[in-house]
């Protein structure tokens, strides 16, 4: 009796044979599955290194000026106990998305300006003599000048956002907060970076192998992950501070972060001398220095909008990539890109 089996099939078995293999090599000692442990949070946050991710940086553009002082408040008492690092690729990150956020509050404010528009009651000479007419007139006659009021300051606020380049509210917070003994950037070689990427795509080790579909395949979480193994080689425990719960930096269900990945743990503990390693959200690090309700709340909401972008986003790429699968004119062709939360 023969049997045909499909490259596919045959690929699918490597595949699986491949990371089994790797996984009895991985762990240098098997007991470390059953033994590992991790430090709460509430017995380390007095001694530990937080290490703030991009898009926490980038939340503050949402905040009122209250919550805005919360945050300098408590990044700055960190500061000074040396415990707040930002890594070189955050840095970097930050600079290329925050022109993204002031063009975000321009255009809201922008497009408010143009849809500000003068009450016409109309002419009609016939109601002239009737007292309600006259006094309709009247008040559409001082609501336009409030209007009016209105739509010059508006139009003075946009020229403001406008003119802002890095001195922007957030912006000039963090220019006397993150300086180069908060900055922690890499030496790194181009040719190690990108092959640390391939051995971990190859064998699917956290983090960065499931972001082989964005712009940068990757490598930007793998420069933040390697950073903190850097820190961790300081015998630290650290807390990195991330609103960006993806499957390859935690283990999930029903579309919410649960723990770190146990690949991450473990990675952490062998470079720290058996430290503890955590990730909580922007908000949570606020909650757990003893912030104010109203800067929590207000985060919160903007980490719940950013989930909830973020899931559209996935949503519409995989419309988008099923109607690719389904063109004719890519059939025979293999498509494999997957956009996970």
């Amino acid at each position: 009796m023969s049997v045909l089996i499909s490259r596919k099939y045959i690929s699918y078995l490597f595949d699986i044979s491949k990371h089994t293999f790797f996984s009895s090599k991985s762990t240098s000692s098997l007991n470390i599955a059953f033994n590992i442990s991790v430090t709460p949070i509430d017995k380390i946050k007095s001694k530990c290194i937080f290490v703030i991710d991009t898009n926490a940086l980038l939340i503050p553009y949402t905040a009122s000026s209250q919550s805005l002082e919360e945050i300098k408040k408590y990044f700055a008492e960190l500061k000074t106990q040396g415990r707040l690092i930002i890594p070189g690729q955050v840095a970097r990150e930050f600079a290329n998305n925050r022109p993204e956020k002031l063009k975000e509050i321009f255009h809201n404010l922008n497009e408010k300006v143009s849809k500000i528009k003068q009450l016409d009651l109309g002419k009609y000479p016939l109601l002239e003599g009737i007292k309600e007419y006259q006094e309709l007139l009247k008040t559409e006659s001082e609501i336009n000048e409030l209007l009016s009021t209105y739509r010059k300051s508006m139009s003075t606020l946009v020229n403001t956002v406008k003119a802002w380049t890095c001195n922007d509210p957030v912006s000039s917070i963090y220019k006397d907060l993150f300086t180069k003994d908060t900055i922690h950037d890499l030496v790194i070689n181009e040719e190690d970076i990108k092959e640390e990427l391939s051995r971990r795509y190859f064998h699917k080790i956290p983090s960065g192998f499931k972001d082989d579909n964005k712009p940068d395949a990757g490598i930007g979480d793998l420069l933040i992950w390697l950073t903190i193994l850097e820190i961790a080689k300081k015998q630290k425990d650290v807390v990195f501070v991330s609103g960006d719960g993806k499957s390859d930096w935690y283990h999930r269900s029903e579309k919410q972060a649960l723990y770190p990945r146990f690949e991450l743990v473990n990675e952490f503990k062998h470079y720290s001398k058996n430290k503890s390693f955590h990730i909580i959200k922007f908000s949570e690090l606020l909650n757990l220095l003893g912030a104010d309700d109203k800067a929590i709340k207000e985060v919160e909401i903007e980490e719940q909008n950013f989930h909830k972008y973020r899931l559209k986003q996935i949503e519409l790429l995989n419309i988008y990539l099923k109607k690719l699968l389904n063109n004719p004119l890519l059939n025979g062709t293999s498509l494999i890109l997957v956009m996970k939360c």
